[in-house]
């Protein structure tokens, strides 16, 4: 369905976002999720009768918010990463009203509400679930992109229990050295050299992301005791944390290698990989890709007609991946290098802010997230925008 193209038959309304019943070789069914101006639809594809989630963005709130290029990164984005591991962009569609969003539905919710249900995890669960993090994260980071808003609302659980980061609204491409200038992320989330104000090497903030990911497994809470966006920052720059009694030794030695203030001497993924908390677990599964529906990059193009000049030093950085045909990389490398808006977001909607601005407010209160015996979320599919 092309811009041009009607669907099948129209009328469902969901508070202001109009949407037909059917979508090419799709039939929504009920609300799963929503977003700050979207909603997200179990979606079920008649020919290959599977469930996807249907992520619906109308466009005139794109264009309102001046947000229409950042929903464009994060497509395609999506759409470069093929892993498992990682919640897979498989379809999309537009008409006169909205985008139609598909990509892998995961029933069984996200990692935050998985810790909640449970008060915490046990290590031999965590260790299983971290090392599949790590795994993702790796495979993120050798396509030269930074996540950026690692944390447990945006890794979900999908029908056969493993693990998939999703949400790359934050993402950005950085060359060989990782780095970033803007500061973004969730606030408990965010590594001291974020809150600095100067470039920092976005892949370390990543891994700092998941020493926190890690602690609120095992713990079931953050490791911040401040609410006080002024005494959580400061907390967070002098990496003022505890871990309790009950944690293996191993374990809080992972932690708090990852959670290393200085960004030189914290550790990385690959050695992560190998820390000896790891050494006494039983094999860890890999999940298997599952064969999807493929979208190219010329099925993007058609929608968002972005015409970019490609830069080959640009195209050196990555190489393409047999198991992706048809994909143009050098698109998505390019948008993603000329990606430097601030966005900073909390758990219910996402900011747009100027680099002043910034540097002043620093980042959003930490939301749901300084709790995570609270409240349960019912999200299951990625948020997004």
């Amino acid at each position: 369905m092309s811009s041009g193209e009607k669907s099948k038959n129209s009328g469902k309304k969901h508070g202001e976002i109009i949407f037909p019943e059917t979508i090419g070789p799709y039939t929504l069914r009920g609300t799963i999720g929503e977003g700050a101006f979207s909603i997200v639809k179990l979606a079920y594809h008649e020919l290959l009768l599977d469930y996807y989630a249907c992520k619906i963005v109308p466009i005139h709130m794109l264009e309102k918010r001046n947000m229409y290029n950042r929903f464009e990164l994060e497509i395609r984005v999506s759409q470069l990463m093929r892993h498992p591991g990682i919640v897979m962009l498989t379809d999309i569609y537009k008409d006169e009203n909205n985008f139609y969003v598909f990509m892998d539905f995961c029933p069984n919710g996200d990692l935050f509400s998985h810790i909640a249900s449970k008060k915490r995890l046990r290590e031999e669960e965590a260790r299983g679930y971290i090392y599949q993090i790590f795994d993702s994260l790796s495979y993120i980071h050798s396509l030269h992109v930074v996540h950026r808003d690692l944390k447990p609302e945006n890794i979900l659980i999908d029908k056969f229990g493993y693990l998939k980061i999703s949400d790359f609204g934050l993402s950005k491409f950085v060359d060989s050295e990782y780095q970033v200038k803007t500061p973004c992320g969730s606030p408990c989330y965010v590594c001291p050299e974020t809150l600095s104000g100067k470039p920092y090497d976005g892949s370390k903030a990543d891994i700092w992301s998941c020493g926190v990911i890690l602690y609120a497994m095992v713990t079931g809470r953050l490791p911040w005791t401040k609410r006080k966006m002024k005494e959580l920052f400061k907390q967070i720059r002098t990496g003022e944390f505890t871990i309790p009694s009950g944690i293996s030794p191993q374990c809080a030695n992972l932690i708090q290698q990852l959670m290393t203030i200085d960004p030189t001497k914290r550790i990385t993924i690959e050695q992560a990989k190998m820390h000896t908390w790891f050494y006494t677990a039983k094999a860890i599964p890999k999940p298997i890709l599952a064969d999807q529906p493929f979208l190219s990059t010329r099925r993007i193009d058609i929608y968002f007609r972005t015409d970019i000049n490609f830069d080959n030093r640009v195209l050196s950085l990555v190489e393409p991946d047999s198991s992706m045909p048809f994909i143009d990389i050098r698109k998505t490398m390019k948008l993603l290098e000329n990606n430097t808006h601030i966005k900073i977001r909390n758990r219910s909607h996402h900011h747009h802010q100027n680099n002043t601005q910034a540097r002043k407010e620093n980042l959003l209160p930490c939301g749901s997230s300084d709790n995570l015996l609270g409240k349960r979320r019912s999200q299951k599919v990625p948020r997004g925008i």
